[in-house]
């Protein structure tokens, strides 16, 4: 009963998902599961015509013209069927191109947050497995399987009921036990799955790991090999163990329908024996027909229970599918108002006694932050590692949400303006910034087809980098790194940095945020591009963050973070006048860095 009432909601949802993208896939299907029950009917009767013109007419005409109809009526049946059958597979590779696009789309805008959610990630892998390597064209067939079969058996059990009631009885209580013991299987199947994604995504991670060039480094340094297999190994025997456990119940079931199956070729032949020896009732012809419609039976019988049960656990997926699709955004909910904002206009961003806790953290990373920003304004961010710095940055661009306190821009809650609005207002370069495998132009664009060639070159002059474009082979349409060209070309650190400050600086901006971005750049190649960078914008806000206090002396302000709050903060010369912790670890870095130069 259980499976019957998940097969029903399975089936809706994927009625409902056909009819958003294809409705004329419907007619298809119908048409599908028509020519499905229609194609069986030449071989159930003709057959018997034939045979018994053999064994008792002996009328070769007859026998012709039963041979025609057969042959012309099986022809034109498996080609239409065929036709039909390369249409649907074509509609549903469009249905699942859809769905894979939809998944690229919801994961691409998921909430930050719930990227880091594990239950969450399992759910997008069993989402993936639904869409991805046919799952759902066998779904559809599963589907078309299932209603065809209806209107087989409606035919063939009435042709059964008036040879032999008996031979009906057999094969179905045959057909219910194999589906008894197949829900099962499925149920183990669906269960072992559950257990088997985690596994999967892990071992997955694991393999992606060990080739992935940015840690083959420390691999190899660290000589981590084989600890790196030695966790493999320990996720794919824990992976194997429970495939073998599938291998055995399938066994098992196999085993079952084996030993059903010779009982009721026992039984059915004995009655036919019964019928056409001592009671005389059947013809050689019967004889066929019986078979014919049993198999037919036991093919729609199984038709039947296999659509349902594959609805039920492959339909699954689909509703998993569905269900991440509709994984509510929070950044995304409510009534929002609408933000246009660029650096022209003035803007204030204040902190009202923010705090912000990780999950399953004890302590707050951020604790009761009230700070304002406005535009025009330079702002260093310093401190220690693991002083709250990035996390702040990660509030103000509304990656997280304060778990205390609030955000406003100009007045308003962030929480309340429209968060795709909103997130246009910030241009971000972070200290694990990535670059992609394109060329360096949709590197610097990000497909923003306003930003011009010559705008691109101007921007790079100012901060020092039109040199190293212009001796690229390709200039703007040379393609970073050779994972997939081996004309790509391979940027050092430096190069990567100031590739990914100059995509910041080319955006239309108010805020501009550069998170650490230079740290492979020594101090005073840092302070240069920092004061490039200063020549080269406008009335943006600019917020930089460091560890490092040289670049700071340039800016309006400095908050200097300390155990998740701000605990100096003022100009340059205010904070060494003060003569707390910013002087300290300025004059300790400075000392540092003229035994640097010296040495």
């Amino acid at each position: 009963m259980n499976q019957c009432k998940r097969a029903k909601h399975n089936v809706k949802h994927i009625f409902h998902f056909i009819y958003e993208i294809d409705r004329s896939a419907f007619f298809t299907i119908a048409a599908a599961v028509a020519l499905s029950g229609m194609a069986v009917l030449p071989s159930l009767y003709l057959p018997k015509l034939i045979i018994n013109e053999f064994v008792y007419g002996k009328n070769f005409q007859n026998v012709i013209l039963y041979a025609f109809v057969y042959a012309s009526l099986t022809l034109v049946l498996q080609a239409v069927n065929q036709i039909i059958t390369s249409r649907l597979e074509k509609q549903t590779k469009t249905l699942e191109y859809e769905g894979i696009i939809r998944l690229f789309q919801k994961i691409a805008h998921l909430d930050y947050d719930m990227l880091q959610d594990a239950e969450i990630m399992d759910h997008f892998a069993k989402a993936t497995k639904c869409v991805m390597a046919m799952n759902f064209y066998l779904l559809v067939t599963s589907m078309i399987k299932f209603f065809s079969s209806i209107w087989i058996l409606a035919v063939v059990m009435g042709t059964l009921i008036v040879l032999d009631a008996k031979i009906l009885l057999i094969v179905g209580v045959v057909i219910l036990i194999n589906a008894y013991t197949n829900a099962r299987l499925n149920k183990i199947r669906y269960q072992t799955d559950d257990e088997l994604w985690p596994l999967d995504r892990r071992m997955t991670w694991f393999m992606r790991f060990a080739g992935d060039l940015k840690y083959a480094k420390d691999v190899r340094s660290n000589h981590a090999q084989e600890f790196l297999f030695s966790k493999y190994r320990q996720l794919s025997d824990g992976f194997y163990q429970l495939q073998n456990k599938i291998v055995d119940s399938e066994r098992n079931v196999k085993l079952m329908n084996i030993v059903l199956t010779c009982v009721q070729e026992l039984l059915i032949y004995l009655i036919l024996g019964y019928n056409m020896i001592v009671k005389k009732v059947f013809t050689v012809g019967d004889f066929s027909l019986v078979f014919s419609a049993m198999e037919a039976f036991k093919s729609g019988c199984g038709g039947l229970i296999d659509g349902l049960i594959e609805i039920g656990s492959r339909g699954e997926y689909f509703r998993k599918y569905l269900d991440f699709i509709r994984i509510p955004s929070r950044f995304h909910a409510g009534q929002q108002k609408k933000c246009t904002l660029s650096g022209a206009e003035g803007f204030v961003i204040e902190f009202q006694n923010v705090s912000y806790r990780y999950p399953n953290q004890t302590q707050d990373a951020l604790h009761n932050v009230s700070v304002t920003m406005r535009s025009g304004e330079k702002i260093s961010i310093v401190g220690e590692n693991g002083a709250g710095k990035t996390t702040f940055i990660k509030l103000l661009l509304r990656l997280y949400d304060p778990t205390e306190g609030a955000i406003y821009l100009n007045g308003t809650d962030i929480r309340e303006i429209d968060y795709d609005d909103y997130c246009r207002i910030f241009s971000t370069v972070f200290q694990d910034f990535q670059l992609f495998t394109l060329s360096l132009r949709e590197n610097l664009t990000l497909g923003n087809t306003k930003i011009t060639d010559d705008e691109i070159k101007e921007a790079a002059r100012k901060i020092g980098f039109l040199h190293f474009i212009e001796a690229l082979p390709g200039q703007l349409d040379t393609c970073l790194f050779s994972d997939y060209d081996k004309e790509g070309v391979d940027l050092s650190g430096g190069e990567a940095q100031k590739t990914a400050i100059l995509r910041a600086l080319l955006r239309e901006s108010g805020v501009i945020i550069m998170d650490e971005p230079t740290a492979a750049l020594d101090p005073q190649a840092e302070y240069d591009i920092y004061k490039m960078i200063d020549e080269s914008v406008g009335s943006q806000l600019m917020i930089y963050i460091s560890h490092r206090l040289a670049s700071s002396r340039f800016c309006d302000r400095i908050f200097l973070f300390a155990d998740g709050t701000i605990a100096e903060a003022g100009t340059h010369e205010q904070l060494m006048a003060k003569g707390a912790a910013y002087r300290t670890l300025f004059e300790l870095q400075a000392k540092y860095y003229r035994e640097e130069e010296n040495g």
